[in-house]
Parts: structure tokens; C-alpha cells; sequence
């Protein structure tokens, strides 16, 4: 199975930088924002399509940020 450039660069990310990576993956306002306009234009169910817009996150972790913080 081919990996994905997210994947490639996240795993790069671990490979380099090892536990520093999860310490430095805290949301940004500007990620929240990307989430916002990202479910007024496609809607809260195509997450694999936010993953594509930011590197170091993944849909599950697009979604969860989205329903847990930016909507409540």
C-alpha cells in the first residue's frame, strides 16, 4: 500500500523530532478557522477533505476538534 504525503510527512515529523512532536501539535486559532470554513463549504461529514488542508492532523482528529471545541 502507497503512503500518502501526509503520512510521509508525519512520519518524518516522529522520525525527527520523536516525543517533541506531540507537545508541539496544540490547536491553533488558525486551524479552527480552517475547520470552520472548511463545514460552512462541504459540510461536517467529508473530514478526509480537512486532513488534505492541514499536514499534521488527521480527519479523526479533524472531526473530533470540530464537534468537542470550534462548534460548542
Amino acid at each position: 500500500m502507497l503512503k500518502s504525503v501526509i503520512q510521509c510527512h508525519r512520519r518524518f515529523l516522529q522520525l525527527t523530532m520523536g516525543d517533541k512532536v506531540t507537545q508541539q501539535l496544540a490547536w491553533t486559532k488558525e486551524e479552527d478557522e480552517i475547520l470552520k470554513k472548511h463545514v460552512a463549504k462541504h459540510g461536517s461529514k467529508n473530514w478526509k477533505l480537512a486532513e488534505e488542508k492541514m499536514p499534521l492532523r488527521l480527519a479523526k482528529q479533524c472531526r473530533e476538534r470540530y464537534h468537542n471545541v470550534v462548534r460548542a
